[in-house]
Order: structure tokens, then C-alpha cells, then sequence
């Protein structure tokens, strides 16, 4: 596969360019709008690789004029922690997928798989394109079923496009970042920590007797429970703060720029709050109780992310209801 890799930071288009070479893909790298016209002009790509937070002129302006230049290419963009808007965007406006591009270089592992499935959906768009050049829109009635089943599988395609982008860092049920995205933030949150000697404090919640919960009332009232205490970490949370499901009954929250100390405040407030909470599930009314553990970054001691997590699990399983 032939790919473009348009981005003004040449040093890190280069380490892309490396490790797509490495797959078995040809690159070239590219840093202004010009130089990417001219270069789609006079040679076949398959893909285009795109930065979101390019300095003169947005991604979405790329993909217009890719448009109105008749340049049908799939592209997929790379955006820095934090920038997952600008891609959500894009892939709104017509781009297939994202990497989120964080400092330590780890999203080299993912861009091939990325790039690969970005350039057999283009194939698929491409083969229901065909299907619907060969309709005789004279006789509808002739379509055939597997012709019709292809023309909305094409429609149905840039939808579901737009649906994975959104679960890719999105839990689905409360609408906190999800596990895959923890992890990225993590490691791009540690180094920034290790690097400026600033304290980043982990908490996990537990929702308490989860199970029992479901197996009197239904899956169906767990789910709210689940889904409204999400709504309550990310009113109570502090600007600076992320907030993600972690897994069935638990919660994280990354809390950068904070010591133990002021996490653990921040914790006992936030398990008083939730224990006053009513959850109503129609005429139904219940209160929970729930489980944190905390966890603070030590240079020479909790300094991974699986390190972080560890001491933070192990801090959750030592406490018991509504307690930190």
C-alpha cells in the first residue's frame, strides 16, 4: 500500500514513515497543503495519513478540498492527547479512523492495523460504488436483492464509521472514556508527570454488591445505576480531572497536578455525595454504596501504569462500603 503522510512535524512523520515501511507499506512525508496536492497530482496513494492539529488550516479544510478537487482518497488522521474532538470531527466530515499520537511513541503499534482496515473499508465503498454505476435507474424494479443489499450497505457504512470512531474512547453505556483510552492517558500522564516532577493521584470506585443488585431488580436497574453515577463522577470531578469506566462496576478518575492528601478529601466528599444519592428507577428508589481505592505516582516506586493501577486495586479491596 502506497500512503501519504501529510503532517508539518516532519521528525514524527518520519518515525510514522519507519514504522509503515517496517509493515511492508510505501510512504512519503509531506508538510505543507501544497506539497500534498502536488504529490496526490502526480502519483497513485491509497491512503492519506493526516496530523488534526496542522497550523495552517484545519483538517476539516483538507478534507473539503480534497472534495472539491474531485480526490476521493481515505485518510486517517493523527491527533495529540486531548485533541479527540478534532478527529471525531474529521471522521464526521468524511475521514475513516484516528490514532491518538502520544508523546512516548507507543501508537507506532496500532498505526499499521489502522491503516490496513481504513484501506479495505475504502475497498469495500469502492466495490459498492461499482454495484451502483451498474444500475439501470430506468427500471428500478430490476435491481436485484444483492445489488440493493449493497447500495445500503455502502449507505450504512460511513454511519457505522462514525458510530466506531465514537467507541473507540467512549464506554457506551455511561458515555465516560472507556478502558483503551485509560490506558493511552495513563501512559502519556505519567510521562508528563515523571518529566515535570508534578503529582498525579489515581482513585478507583466500586459500585458495592453490583451482582445482587441485578439479580433482584434486573440487569436493567444495575444499568442505571451504572449509568447515572457515571453523570454524577463528571459533575463532582474537577476540570483538570478524566473520568472512565473501567470495568463492570468500576470507575476510574485520573487526577493530574494533586497529592494524595487532596485526592483523598476529594474521595470522601464524592462517597458522601453518591450515599445521599436516591437512584429512581421508576417507582423504584435506591442507594448504594460504594468502594475507593487511591493510588499517588512515586518516582522510584509506583511509576508504571500497571504499577499505578496495582496500588490502586489493592487500596479498593482493603476498604469496605462507602469508604476510602
Amino acid at each position: 500500500m502506497r500512503i501519504l503522510i501529510f503532517d508539518h512535524d516532519l521528525e514524527s512523520a518520519q518515525l510514522a514513515s519507519q514504522t509503515l515501511h517496517d509493515a511492508g507499506h510505501e510512504s512519503k512525508c509531506v508538510s505543507s497543503k501544497s506539497q500534498c496536492f502536488r504529490e496526490l497530482g502526480a502519483d497513485r496513494y491509497d491512503l492519506m495519513l493526516a496530523n488534526a492539529d496542522m497550523p495552517n488550516g484545519s483538517i476539516l479544510l483538507l478534507i473539503e478540498d480534497l472534495k472539491q478537487k474531485g480526490i476521493s482518497l481515505p485518510i486517517v488522521v493523527f491527533a495529540k492527547p486531548g485533541s479527540e474532538k478534532k478527529a471525531l470531527n474529521a471522521i464526521n466530515d468524511g475521514a475513516y479512523d484516528y490514532i491518538i499520537r502520544d508523546a512516548n511513541g507507543s501508537y507506532r503499534i496500532l498505526l499499521p492495523p489502522v491503516v490496513e482496515e481504513a484501506h479495505r473499508k475504502e475497498l469495500i465503498v469502492q466495490e459498492n460504488m461499482r454495484y451502483r454505476d451498474e444500475l439501470s435507474y430506468d427500471d428500478p424494479l430490476s435491481f436485484s436483492p444483492s445489488t440493493l443489499m449493497n447500495i445500503r450497505y455502502r449507505d450504512e457504512l460511513k454511519r457505522l464509521n462514525r458510530q466506531l470512531a465514537s467507541r473507540t474512547i467512549y464506554d457506551s453505556l455511561t458515555g465516560l472514556y472507556n478502558r483503551r483510552q485509560m490506558e493511552l492517558d495513563l501512559v502519556t500522564q505519567l510521562n508528563f508527570t515523571e518529566r515535570y516532577d508534578s503529582p498525579l493521584t489515581c482513585l478507583i470506585l466500586a459500585i458495592n454488591h453490583l451482582p445482587d443488585i441485578n439479580d433482584t431488580y434486573g440487569h436493567g436497574v444495575g444499568d442505571v445505576i451504572i449509568r447515572e453515577l457515571g453523570q454524577i463522577l463528571l459533575k463532582t470531578r474537577r476540570k483538570t480531572d478524566s473520568c472512565y469506566r473501567h470495568a463492570g462496576n468500576q470507575f476510574l478518575i485520573l487526577m493530574p497536578h494533586t497529592s494524595f492528601a487532596r485526592a483523598e478529601t476529594f474521595a470522601d466528599r464524592l462517597c458522601q455525595q453518591i450515599h445521599h444519592h436516591a437512584f429512581q428507577v421508576d417507582k423504584l428508589s435506591l442507594q448504594i454504596a460504594v468502594s475507593v481505592g487511591l493510588a499517588a505516582y512515586e518516582r522510584d516506586k509506583v511509576n508504571t501504569p500497571d504499577l499505578l493501577l496495582e496500588c490502586a486495586h489493592d487500596a479498593l479491596y482493603r476498604n469496605g462500603g462507602d469508604s476510602v
